[in-house]
């Protein structure tokens, strides 16, 4: 699971802002970013798969997938997730990317969610055994968890935007710290208060763990976290915490991107 903030054509520093968590199995492990592809000077964390959650690259695009919550069973055989994270962060321009995700079999993936933006540009996709629907973004602040944007099965989701919202237009170091407290947010609505999703495969106290912004529980957690802005001209940041953000400082690995 996953939560990723994204501010899009918001400010004029930076047209695409994400803070994102990662939440996995602690006996998962992954590595901090580092380059993944050389030509597009792509980087990101690898999973034990060898795929990527999350990544950016030097042709300026960001992309970034989260697992949709299902009961169903994945398909047999499965392909990893992080695979298409990977390939889509090989393409050299936002039109190549969005090509070759369309051209992906959903049905040899579990579904999920992927979010694909060059700093002008931002779409949604959702891929689901019988397809993947396309959604352009306007302008705006959006916040995607393991379902649709706006699920109200996610109510985390609303508060990671309420966090967000009086901050967008403040100067980008007091935006950045507003985000950076955000993704280390702990705290839990009432049990009460959590929507009925009959759909579940998860006992009700585990969906409500889940709805912290960082998780921690003895098996799942945040295991890592993700501050990054672009511009049309390309990337301008890269901060990452290689764990539970309320416990791990981020460390600046813009410079990475100007190695990679």
């Amino acid at each position: 699971m996953c939560t990723i903030a994204l501010l899009h054509q918001l400010r004029e520093d930076h047209s695409l802002v994400v803070a994102a968590n990662r939440d996995e199995f602690y006996a998962r492990p992954a590595t901090p970013p580092q380059v993944l592809d050389p030509h597009t000077g792509a980087i990101g964390g690898l999973d034990h798969k060898g795929g990527t959650w999350m990544g950016l690259s030097q042709a300026g695009l960001f992309v970034g997938l989260t697992n949709q919550r299902t009961h169903l069973p994945p398909p047999e055989n499965a392909r990893s997730r992080g695979e298409v994270v990977r390939a889509a962060l090989s393409a050299t321009s936002f039109d190549e990317a969005l090509g070759a995700l369309f051209e992906i079999d959903p049905s040899e993936y579990p579904p999920f969610n992927l979010v694909l933006g060059d700093g002008r540009e931002l779409v949604v996709l959702y891929a689901r055994p019988d397809g993947i629907e396309h959604v352009p973004l306007e302008p705006g602040l959006y916040v995607l968890a393991n379902d649709r944007l706006d699920s109200p099965l996610f109510p985390k989701t609303e508060r990671f935007a309420q966090r967000i919202r009086p901050w967008i237009d403040s100067p980008w170091p007091e935006l950045s710290r507003a985000l950076r407290e955000a993704l280390g947010d702990t705290s839990l609505p009432e049990a009460h208060l959590l929507p009925d999703d009959p759909d579940s495969p998860l006992p009700a106290p585990w969906r409500h763990a889940l709805q912290a912004l960082c998780i921690h529980t003895p098996g799942y957690g945040t295991c890592s976290s993700t501050l990054a802005a672009l511009g049309e001209d390309g990337p301008h940041a890269y901060h990452f915490a290689h764990g539970a953000p309320d416990q791990v400082p981020f460390t600046d690995l813009t410079a990475l991107l100007a190695r990679a």
